[in-house]
């Protein structure tokens, strides 16, 4: 059986870190051109795909014999089972998430050469900022909680950083913050969460509803959205308690949960559960 990833006709900024993934696995990647959906003995694995204009359009394969999967990264109003012909299996890396639309719950995970940094640089006085988000920071609620951080005199990097200079916040900030896009979505950002284990660099985050394999408390600092700013400032006077969690989150996430062994779990149908 061989797997292929497949990638949309657009390049995603937002998906570069599931695609360096994909890369340091050692998976091959298609098009939806490419794809041989007649042969038995392939794997596809989608993601990032629009499944209402494939619905509109009647696009799919119902001749399919190959496994056919849609890897779900975003939070969706709805689930797409019997959506698209020979489209039978969803993947999610939020375990609340999957709950809710019955998907199939598999860990994004990370890897030690996600990104290219050097950790030792930002304990040894060479930190350029306190906070780094490396989010899209167009929601009112993530820019309030941003805004109060500062007003504590606190440094926050410049956010929506692309390549070199996104590995210089990653390896000069002292923690990254996540804070959930929308209201109702209290899910794991997944790609975000991995590159913080990469980098080894600590974590705070807006409470999510289900965040296992990570444990909050034991690898990341949670909190409600109005104690966010408190929680950081706590946080950056505390960075031998900070060092410690930010080396179990690096063990779990690029060694037990590490991507390619998550996708071969899955792949085999052994369960990824608590």
């Amino acid at each position: 059986m061989t797997t292929f990833f497949v990638r949309p006709d657009h390049h995603y900024d937002s998906y570069t870190d599931y695609w360096r993934l994909v890369e340091l696995a050692g998976y091959e990647a298609c098009t939806v051109g490419d794809m041989d959906a007649t042969n038995a003995e392939h794997t596809y694995i989608l993601t990032m795909q629009n499944l209402d204009a494939w619905q509109d359009a009647g696009l799919g394969w119902p001749d399919a014999t190959a496994r056919i999967i849609y890897w779900d990264l975003e939070w969706r109003d709805k689930g797409y089972q019997g959506v698209v012909p020979g489209l039978h299996e969803f993947w999610t890396s939020d375990r609340h998430y999957a709950k809710l639309r019955e998907y199939t719950f598999v860990p994004l995970g990370s890897h030690s050469r996600l990104v290219n940094v050097n950790p030792a640089r930002r304990w040894t006085g060479n930190a350029l900022w306190d906070v780094c988000t490396l989010a899209y920071m167009g929601p009112p609620r993530r820019q309030s909680v941003v805004n109060e951080i500062e007003g504590r005199q606190i440094i926050v990097a410049p956010n929506s950083a692309w390549g070199d200079e996104r590995e210089m916040q990653l390896e000069l900030s002292r923690l990254m913050l996540h804070v959930h896009q929308f209201d109702e979505y209290l899910c794991v950002p997944a790609q975000r969460f991995a590159m913080a284990a990469a980098a080894a660099l600590p974590l705070v985050s807006e409470v999510c509803a289900d965040p296992y394999p990570l444990e909050p408390g034991v690898d990341f600092i949670a909190a409600p959205t109005a104690d966010l700013p408190a929680i950081v400032e706590n946080t950056l006077q505390s960075e031998g308690k900070t060092r410690q969690m930010v080396a179990i989150l690096y063990d779990k996430m690029c060694n037990q949960y590490r991507f390619d062994r998550n996708v071969e779990k899955a792949l085999s149908a052994e369960a990824v559960t608590a």
